[in-house]
C-alpha cells in the first residue's frame, strides 16, 4: 500500500438528525467487519476514541458503543507499512438505542463501503438466524444452500451496499448443517460442513477472499461465520 491517504465520506441519514448524547442508556452500538482483502490489522475510532483494535482480514468486532448523533468514525492501520495511516473515514447518523454495521471490502485502492441498521432480535429457543454477505471480490454471482436447499440466489459482490433485502436475517432449526455457495453453474465455490447453529443464535455468512489468492491464507476464498450475538 502506498503512503496516499484513502478518505471516504459518507453519511447515513436518518429521518431525524439527533445532537449528542452521552447518556449510557441511550447508546447505539455499532459492529465493524473489515473485509478488505489487503487492508492491514485495524482500528476504530469515534469521535477521537479507541473503540476497537486488532480487527484483521476477514474479521470483526464486537458490537462497540457510540453515542448517539452524528459520530465521526475513523478507521487507521495498526501495523504494515504506515501504522496510524488513515484508511477510511466519515461522518455517521446513529440513533439511539439502534443496531448497525459498518463494512469495508474490496482491495484499499478501491475501497467500498457500506453501513445500516439492523434488526438482531432473538431468534428464539430451537432456532437460529442467518444472513449472507458476498464479499469475495472477482467472484461470480452465487446461490446459497442449507443442507442441499437454496436459501438465497443471485447474490453479487458486495450486493449489500445498495440491497436492503439482504441485511435481514432468516429463521432456521438450530443443528448441525452444511452451508454451500455454488455459481449460477452449481459449481461449489466454497462449503462449510458440519457447522452448528446454535440455539437462540444469530449468524452472519460470509463469501471472503479472491480466487486468485494462495490457498490456505485469510485471503483465500472461503465461507467465514459471524456471532451477532
Amino acid at each position: 500500500m502506498n503512503k496516499q491517504v484513502l478518505i471516504f465520506c459518507i453519511l447515513a441519514v436518518g429521518l431525524i438528525a439527533c445532537s449528542k448524547d452521552n447518556s449510557l442508556n441511550t447508546r447505539a452500538q455499532i459492529k465493524f467487519i473489515n473485509a478488505s482483502i489487503n487492508a492491514p490489522k485495524l482500528e476504530l475510532f469515534a469521535d477521537g476514541a479507541l473503540l476497537a483494535t486488532d480487527i484483521a482480514y476477514p474479521n470483526a468486532s464486537s458490537y462497540l458503543f457510540v453515542s448517539p448523533g452524528n459520530a465521526s468514525l475513523r478507521i487507521a492501520a495498526l501495523d504494515g507499512p504506515f501504522p496510524g495511516l488513515t484508511i477510511a473515514n466519515g461522518t455517521f447518523n446513529v440513533q439511539e438505542f439502534e443496531i448497525y454495521s459498518f463494512i469495508i471490502t474490496d482491495s484499499l485502492n478501491k475501497l467500498k463501503s457500506s453501513f445500516f441498521k439492523e434488526d438482531v432480535s432473538s431468534a428464539g429457543d430451537g432456532k437460529s438466524k442467518i444472513r449472507f454477505f458476498h464479499l469475495a471480490q472477482n467472484t461470480a454471482t452465487t446461490n446459497v444452500f442449507l443442507n442441499n436447499v437454496k436459501i438465497d440466489s443471485n447474490r453479487v459482490f458486495n450486493d449489500q451496499s445498495t440491497n436492503t433485502a439482504t441485511h435481514k436475517f432468516s429463521t432456521y432449526n438450530a443443528g448441525l448443517v452444511q452451508l454451500q455457495v455454488k455459481d449460477v453453474a452449481g459449481n461449489t465455490i466454497a462449503s462449510l460442513p458440519n457447522f452448528n447453529l446454535e440455539s437462540n443464535k444469530i449468524y452472519t455468512v460470509v463469501l471472503k477472499g479472491s480466487p486468485s489468492a494462495a490457498a490456505n491464507t485469510p485471503q483465500a476464498i472461503g465461507i467465514t461465520v459471524l456471532p451477532y450475538n
